[in-house]
Protein backbone atom coordinates (compact mmCIF):
# COMPACT_ATOMS: atom_id res chain seq x y z
CA UNK A 1 0.00 0.00 0.00
CA UNK A 2 1.66 3.43 -1.18
CA UNK A 3 1.88 5.96 1.24
CA UNK A 4 0.60 9.82 0.50
CA UNK A 5 3.00 12.32 1.11
CA UNK A 6 1.19 15.02 2.99
CA UNK A 7 0.15 18.43 1.38
CA UNK A 8 0.59 21.21 3.60
CA UNK A 9 -2.01 23.10 4.94
CA UNK A 10 -2.66 26.72 5.71
CA UNK A 11 -1.17 28.32 8.72
CA UNK A 12 -2.83 29.36 11.71
CA UNK A 13 -1.38 32.83 13.44
CA UNK A 14 -1.07 32.27 17.16
CA UNK A 15 -3.13 34.73 18.87
CA UNK A 16 -2.68 36.32 22.27
CA UNK A 17 1.10 36.80 22.34
CA UNK A 18 3.22 39.83 23.52
CA UNK A 19 3.89 42.71 21.24
CA UNK A 20 6.82 43.41 23.31
CA UNK A 21 8.48 40.09 22.64
CA UNK A 22 7.40 40.76 18.79
CA UNK A 23 9.36 43.92 18.90
CA UNK A 24 12.63 42.22 20.75
CA UNK A 25 12.67 39.56 18.31
CA UNK A 26 12.01 41.73 15.69
CA UNK A 27 15.11 43.22 16.43
CA UNK A 28 16.99 40.15 16.90
CA UNK A 29 16.11 38.90 13.24
CA UNK A 30 17.32 42.46 12.14
CA UNK A 31 20.54 42.55 13.27
CA UNK A 32 20.75 38.85 12.31
CA UNK A 33 20.07 39.97 8.35
CA UNK A 34 22.19 43.23 8.92
CA UNK A 35 24.98 41.14 8.83
CA UNK A 36 24.40 39.74 4.75
CA UNK A 37 26.47 41.96 3.60
CA UNK A 38 29.63 41.91 6.01
CA UNK A 39 29.66 38.27 5.84
CA UNK A 40 28.94 38.26 1.77
CA UNK A 41 31.83 40.66 1.48
CA UNK A 42 34.33 37.73 3.47
CA UNK A 43 33.31 35.35 1.59
CA UNK A 44 33.76 36.82 -1.80
CA UNK A 45 37.39 37.81 -0.83
CA UNK A 46 38.08 34.58 -1.94
CA UNK A 47 35.76 33.03 -3.68
CA UNK A 48 34.24 33.87 -6.95
CA UNK A 49 31.41 35.74 -6.12
CA UNK A 50 28.61 33.76 -8.55
CA UNK A 51 29.59 30.46 -6.58
CA UNK A 52 29.12 32.47 -3.09
CA UNK A 53 25.26 33.95 -4.06
CA UNK A 54 24.04 30.83 -5.42
CA UNK A 55 25.84 28.22 -2.83
CA UNK A 56 24.75 30.05 0.15
CA UNK A 57 21.00 28.42 -0.34
CA UNK A 58 22.88 25.03 -0.39
CA UNK A 59 24.14 25.47 3.15
CA UNK A 60 20.54 26.56 3.91
CA UNK A 61 19.29 23.67 2.01
CA UNK A 62 19.64 21.31 5.56
CA UNK A 63 17.93 23.59 7.64
CA UNK A 64 15.14 23.79 5.68
CA UNK A 65 14.49 20.07 5.12
CA UNK A 66 15.23 19.32 8.78
CA UNK A 67 12.38 22.56 9.46
CA UNK A 68 9.95 21.44 7.48
CA UNK A 69 10.28 17.65 8.53
CA UNK A 70 9.86 18.75 12.38
CA UNK A 71 6.62 21.03 11.28
CA UNK A 72 5.58 18.39 9.27
CA UNK A 73 5.29 21.09 6.24
CA UNK A 74 4.42 18.82 3.69
CA UNK A 75 4.69 19.20 -0.27
CA UNK A 76 3.49 22.66 -1.62
CA UNK A 77 -0.11 22.61 -2.82
CA UNK A 78 -0.98 23.48 -6.53
CA UNK A 79 -1.59 27.07 -5.45
CA UNK A 80 1.53 27.33 -4.47
CA UNK A 81 3.12 25.54 -6.65
CA UNK A 82 2.05 28.05 -9.53
CA UNK A 83 3.87 30.98 -7.66
CA UNK A 84 6.89 29.71 -5.72
CA UNK A 85 9.03 30.21 -8.61
CA UNK A 86 9.10 33.44 -8.76
CA UNK A 87 10.30 33.37 -5.02
CA UNK A 88 12.95 31.37 -6.19
CA UNK A 89 13.83 33.88 -8.79
CA UNK A 90 14.22 36.70 -6.42
CA UNK A 91 14.92 34.82 -3.11
CA UNK A 92 17.20 32.18 -4.38
CA UNK A 93 18.92 33.46 -7.33
CA UNK A 94 18.22 37.09 -8.03
CA UNK A 95 18.92 38.88 -4.78
CA UNK A 96 21.78 36.38 -3.45
CA UNK A 97 23.69 36.44 -6.55
CA UNK A 98 23.48 39.94 -7.11
CA UNK A 99 24.19 41.28 -3.99
CA UNK A 100 27.44 39.05 -3.58
CA UNK A 101 28.26 40.84 -7.00
CA UNK A 102 27.73 44.21 -5.44
CA UNK A 103 29.79 43.66 -2.40
CA UNK A 104 32.54 41.98 -4.54
CA UNK A 105 32.84 45.91 -6.87
CA UNK A 106 32.41 48.23 -3.49
CA UNK A 107 32.56 47.82 0.32
CA UNK A 108 29.27 46.64 2.39
CA UNK A 109 28.74 49.92 3.90
CA UNK A 110 28.66 51.08 0.44
CA UNK A 111 26.34 48.51 -0.88
CA UNK A 112 23.84 49.24 2.26
CA UNK A 113 22.78 52.55 1.44
CA UNK A 114 21.40 51.26 -1.74
CA UNK A 115 20.11 48.50 -0.16
CA UNK A 116 18.42 51.05 2.30
CA UNK A 117 15.91 51.03 -0.74
CA UNK A 118 14.67 47.56 -0.02
CA UNK A 119 11.58 48.27 2.09
CA UNK A 120 9.73 50.70 -0.01
CA UNK A 121 10.95 48.63 -2.94
CA UNK A 122 9.37 45.34 -1.83
CA UNK A 123 6.06 47.41 -0.40
CA UNK A 124 5.87 48.70 -4.05
CA UNK A 125 6.46 45.26 -5.47
CA UNK A 126 3.38 44.06 -3.10
CA UNK A 127 0.86 46.51 -3.58
CA UNK A 128 1.32 46.08 -7.62
CA UNK A 129 1.04 42.31 -7.34
CA UNK A 130 -1.82 42.92 -5.08
CA UNK A 131 -3.41 45.98 -7.48
CA UNK A 132 -3.38 48.31 -4.37
CA UNK A 133 -3.96 51.46 -5.28
CA UNK A 134 -0.46 54.11 -3.38
CA UNK A 135 -1.03 56.97 -2.02
CA UNK A 136 0.05 60.66 -3.80
CA UNK A 137 2.41 60.53 -0.42
CA UNK A 138 4.28 56.85 -1.05
CA UNK A 139 4.93 58.00 -4.33
CA UNK A 140 6.89 61.16 -3.32
CA UNK A 141 8.65 59.84 -0.66
CA UNK A 142 9.98 56.60 -3.12
CA UNK A 143 11.16 59.09 -5.38
CA UNK A 144 12.95 61.49 -2.67
CA UNK A 145 15.17 57.98 -0.99
CA UNK A 146 15.64 56.68 -5.04
CA UNK A 147 16.86 60.04 -5.66
CA UNK A 148 19.14 60.69 -2.21
CA UNK A 149 20.51 56.82 -3.62
CA UNK A 150 20.89 57.81 -7.32
CA UNK A 151 22.94 61.19 -6.05
CA UNK A 152 24.92 58.96 -3.22
CA UNK A 153 26.01 56.50 -6.14
CA UNK A 154 27.13 59.22 -8.34
CA UNK A 155 29.21 61.20 -6.40
CA UNK A 156 30.89 58.11 -5.43
CA UNK A 157 31.42 57.21 -8.81
CA UNK A 158 32.90 60.46 -9.26
CA UNK A 159 35.21 60.42 -6.13
CA UNK A 160 36.14 56.88 -7.62
CA UNK A 161 33.87 54.52 -6.70
CA UNK A 162 32.63 51.77 -8.82
CA UNK A 163 29.34 51.97 -10.51
CA UNK A 164 29.28 48.48 -11.63
CA UNK A 165 28.36 47.29 -8.08
CA UNK A 166 25.84 50.09 -7.68
CA UNK A 167 24.15 48.69 -10.82
CA UNK A 168 24.00 45.04 -9.34
CA UNK A 169 22.75 46.37 -6.04
CA UNK A 170 20.08 47.57 -7.76
CA UNK A 171 19.24 44.96 -10.00
CA UNK A 172 19.34 42.79 -6.56
CA UNK A 173 16.87 45.16 -4.59
CA UNK A 174 14.48 44.76 -7.91
CA UNK A 175 14.81 40.79 -8.10
CA UNK A 176 15.05 40.81 -3.96
CA UNK A 177 11.76 43.18 -3.45
CA UNK A 178 9.30 40.92 -6.08
CA UNK A 179 10.64 37.80 -4.60
CA UNK A 180 9.62 39.29 -1.03
CA UNK A 181 6.31 40.52 -2.01
CA UNK A 182 5.57 37.30 -3.41
CA UNK A 183 6.90 35.42 -0.64
CA UNK A 184 4.30 37.88 1.58
CA UNK A 185 1.62 37.02 -0.18
CA UNK A 186 2.12 33.32 -0.19
CA UNK A 187 3.30 33.12 3.42
CA UNK A 188 -0.68 34.91 5.02
CA UNK A 189 -1.72 31.40 3.25
CA UNK A 190 1.22 29.26 4.48
CA UNK A 191 3.64 30.61 7.24
CA UNK A 192 6.81 32.77 6.28
CA UNK A 193 9.09 29.93 7.04
CA UNK A 194 7.28 26.91 5.29
CA UNK A 195 7.54 29.33 2.31
CA UNK A 196 11.20 29.98 2.44
CA UNK A 197 12.16 26.59 3.09
CA UNK A 198 9.81 25.39 0.26
CA UNK A 199 11.95 28.00 -2.55
CA UNK A 200 15.01 26.20 -1.33
CA UNK A 201 14.16 23.01 -1.77
CA UNK A 202 12.42 24.14 -5.33
CA UNK A 203 15.59 25.51 -6.23
CA UNK A 204 18.35 23.31 -4.98
CA UNK A 205 18.61 20.95 -8.00
CA UNK A 206 19.56 23.69 -10.69
CA UNK A 207 21.55 25.57 -7.94
CA UNK A 208 23.60 22.52 -7.32
CA UNK A 209 24.14 22.08 -11.09
CA UNK A 210 25.52 25.25 -11.29
CA UNK A 211 27.62 25.51 -8.14
CA UNK A 212 29.36 22.62 -9.52
CA UNK A 213 30.01 23.91 -12.65
CA UNK A 214 31.26 27.15 -11.49
CA UNK A 215 33.43 25.32 -9.13
CA UNK A 216 34.73 23.01 -11.83
CA UNK A 217 35.48 25.87 -14.67
CA UNK A 218 36.65 28.69 -11.96
CA UNK A 219 38.18 26.96 -8.97
CA UNK A 220 37.13 27.48 -5.28
CA UNK A 221 39.83 28.96 -2.61
CA UNK A 222 38.49 28.76 0.71
CA UNK A 223 40.38 30.36 3.86
CA UNK A 224 38.57 30.47 7.21
CA UNK A 225 37.25 34.07 5.90
CA UNK A 226 35.60 32.76 3.42
CA UNK A 227 34.03 30.31 4.98
CA UNK A 228 32.96 32.08 8.52
CA UNK A 229 30.84 34.29 6.08
CA UNK A 230 29.93 31.65 3.47
CA UNK A 231 28.21 29.67 6.60
CA UNK A 232 26.85 32.70 7.64
CA UNK A 233 24.97 33.58 4.93
CA UNK A 234 23.74 30.63 4.34
CA UNK A 235 22.34 29.94 7.63
CA UNK A 236 21.41 32.72 9.11
CA UNK A 237 20.96 35.06 6.30
CA UNK A 238 19.05 32.51 4.04
CA UNK A 239 16.77 30.72 6.67
CA UNK A 240 17.70 30.66 10.54
CA UNK A 241 17.26 34.66 10.76
CA UNK A 242 14.33 34.13 9.84
CA UNK A 243 12.77 32.28 12.92
CA UNK A 244 12.93 35.38 15.54
CA UNK A 245 12.07 37.88 12.14
CA UNK A 246 8.77 35.63 11.57
CA UNK A 247 8.24 35.20 15.03
CA UNK A 248 8.23 38.93 15.71
CA UNK A 249 6.17 39.34 12.92
CA UNK A 250 3.38 37.44 14.37
CA UNK A 251 3.42 38.67 17.90
CA UNK A 252 4.39 42.41 17.78
CA UNK A 253 2.46 43.10 14.24
CA UNK A 254 3.82 42.86 10.71
CA UNK A 255 3.00 47.18 10.52
CA UNK A 256 4.69 47.67 13.83
CA UNK A 257 7.47 45.35 13.82
CA UNK A 258 8.04 45.06 9.85
CA UNK A 259 9.61 48.90 10.15
CA UNK A 260 12.37 47.59 12.47
CA UNK A 261 13.85 46.27 9.45
CA UNK A 262 14.74 49.97 8.24
CA UNK A 263 17.14 50.63 10.83
CA UNK A 264 18.92 47.68 9.04
CA UNK A 265 21.56 49.93 6.55
CA UNK A 266 22.34 51.72 9.86
CA UNK A 267 23.66 48.58 11.63
CA UNK A 268 25.39 47.22 8.00
CA UNK A 269 27.51 50.24 7.98
CA UNK A 270 28.17 49.46 11.93
CA UNK A 271 29.26 46.18 11.02
CA UNK A 272 31.38 47.19 8.04
CA UNK A 273 33.20 49.33 10.35
CA UNK A 274 33.69 47.36 13.05
CA UNK A 275 34.55 43.42 11.60
CA UNK A 276 35.82 44.97 7.81
CA UNK A 277 37.53 48.14 9.31
CA UNK A 278 36.08 49.86 5.90
CA UNK A 279 36.11 53.44 6.14
CA UNK A 280 32.81 55.24 6.71
CA UNK A 281 32.99 58.80 5.51
CA UNK A 282 30.03 61.42 6.73
CA UNK A 283 28.59 61.28 3.02
CA UNK A 284 28.07 57.70 3.56
CA UNK A 285 26.56 57.75 7.02
CA UNK A 286 24.21 61.03 5.96
CA UNK A 287 22.86 59.24 3.09
CA UNK A 288 21.88 56.28 4.20
CA UNK A 289 20.27 57.75 7.46
CA UNK A 290 17.80 59.70 4.46
CA UNK A 291 17.23 56.77 2.73
CA UNK A 292 16.05 55.19 5.89
CA UNK A 293 14.32 58.33 6.53
CA UNK A 294 12.68 57.76 3.44
CA UNK A 295 11.38 54.71 3.46
CA UNK A 296 9.78 55.17 6.67
CA UNK A 297 7.83 57.97 5.77
CA UNK A 298 7.05 56.02 2.62
CA UNK A 299 5.65 52.74 4.19
CA UNK A 300 3.82 54.87 6.87
CA UNK A 301 2.24 56.24 4.28
CA UNK A 302 1.05 53.76 2.77
CA UNK A 303 0.00 52.17 5.63
CA UNK A 304 -2.26 55.14 6.09
CA UNK A 305 -3.28 54.70 2.92
CA UNK A 306 -4.54 51.03 2.75
CA UNK A 307 -6.19 51.43 6.04
CA UNK A 308 -3.54 49.35 8.21
CA UNK A 309 -2.16 50.06 12.00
Amino acid sequence: MSKTLPVAQPAVAPVGTSAGSGIWLGIAGMLCFSLTLPATKLAVTSVDPLIVGLGRSLVALPFALVALLLSRGGLPPRSAMTRLPIVVAGNIFGFPVFSALAVHYSSAAHAAVIFGTMPFATALAGALRARERMSPRFWLFSAAGAAVTALFSFDSQRSGGIGLGDLYACIAVALGSLGYAEGALLARQFGPMRVQAWALVLGAPPVAVLVAWLAATRGVHLDLKACAGLLYIGAFSSFLGFIPWNAGLARGGVARVGQILLLQPICTIAWSFLLLHESVNDKTLLSAVAVCLCATLAIRARHKASGTH
